[in-house]
């Protein structure tokens, strides 16, 4: 291939001479509208003085890239490339720092960011509360205790057992945050909405693994994980959406995952306009979803979850 591209290169330069010499001998130019004849015949002259200037030099190109192309002809790859630097006269090095000159880049540190832990702390930290809350669902029972109790609502004992996993959870992110800012000591320009974030994140999070859980049983405690797991690959925490598969970038603004960490990012490296308060709200909403979950939806399964639980204890599996 090589070879062929050489031979064919050679070929077009010589009939481009060729084509030159002939038009510089054949074409006679038009004599220019004046009344004076001498003009016209210095022109030709001087234009056939310089056809035969040019035909030397021009026999001597031709013979040139002929040898140039023999020289080419039969060398390895790097006998090639040193061949052919030096026909074309040039130094490497001098190649090498005049290529990167040509195309000068700037970089204009918008929301600087200091290492790549600190960039990753909004993901880490969103998802060991939400792990804590499914470890929490799971060690501590969901359905309250109705002994002495006359006649609780089943909202009362929705609150009332909630507020137990409400104070572990904030417990939990305080215990994150802290460990985030002091000990692995990432970078934060906003600490104090770092731990708002954090405590709002705790409560959305617990309160949407409690009514999951408490709605819907063991089959709660496996959505849970579920989704725990979806976010994992898809809520941009690690990668940009755009660079994950086109099913992540259509579901993933309907899990709470992305909210959490657009709005730790706004405490870590700066505030663009209400953005931060606009995901805050965005993830708050997850909250409002997860007390229809826990106050609408369970209602006609409560008894169907009861019986699953009382033929789950028969067993003696659990």
């Amino acid at each position: 291939m090589k070879k062929k591209l050489l031979l064919i290169g050679g070929a077009l330069a010589v009939l481009i001479a060729a084509y030159l010499l002939w038009t510089f001998r054949t074409v006679t130019p038009e004599p220019p509208p004046t009344t004076e004849p001498d003009t016209a015949d210095s022109a030709a002259d001087a234009l056939g003085e310089t056809v035969e200037l040019l035909r030397p030099a021009t026999r001597r190109m031709i013979t040139s890239l002929e040898n140039a192309i023999d020289e080419l002809q039969g060398l390895s790859d790097d006998e090639y490339m040193d061949t052919l630097v030096d026909i074309l006269g040039g130094d490497p090095a001098v190649y090498g720092q005049y290529f990167p000159e040509m195309v000068q880049t700037s970089v204009n540190k918008i929301y600087p960011i200091e290492n790549y832990g600190s960039a990753m702390t909004p993901f880490y930290t969103v998802l060991a509360i939400w792990v804590g809350g499914v470890i929490l669902s799971s060690l501590v029972k969901i359905h309250a205790r109705t002994e002495g109790l006359v006649n609780p609502k089943p909202a009362e004992l929705y609150f009332g057992r909630y507020l137990f996993f409400f104070v572990l959870s904030q417990i939990q992110a305080a215990v994150i945050v802290t460990g985030d800012l002091f000990l692995l000591k990432v970078q934060c320009l906003h600490p104090g909405m770092m731990y708002l974030t954090g405590a709002l994140t705790a409560f959305t999070f617990s309160l949407l693994i409690y009514s999951l859980a408490i709605s819907f049983g063991d089959v709660g405690k496996a959505i849970v994980v579920v989704i725990m797991v979806m976010q994992i690959a898809g809520s941009s925490g690690t990668f940009p959406i755009e660079l994950l598969p086109e099913i992540y970038q259509k579901i993933y603004r309907f899990f709470p995952f992305p909210y959490a960490i657009d709005a730790m990012r706004e405490c870590i490296c700066g505030l663009y306009g209400d953005y931060y308060i606009t995901q805050l709200a965005f993830l708050l909403l997850f909250a409002v979803a997860a007390l229809l979950i826990g106050l609408l939806v369970r209602r006609p399964l409560m008894g169907l979850n009861h019986f699953m639980e009382e033929k789950l204890e028969e067993t003696e599996l659990l």
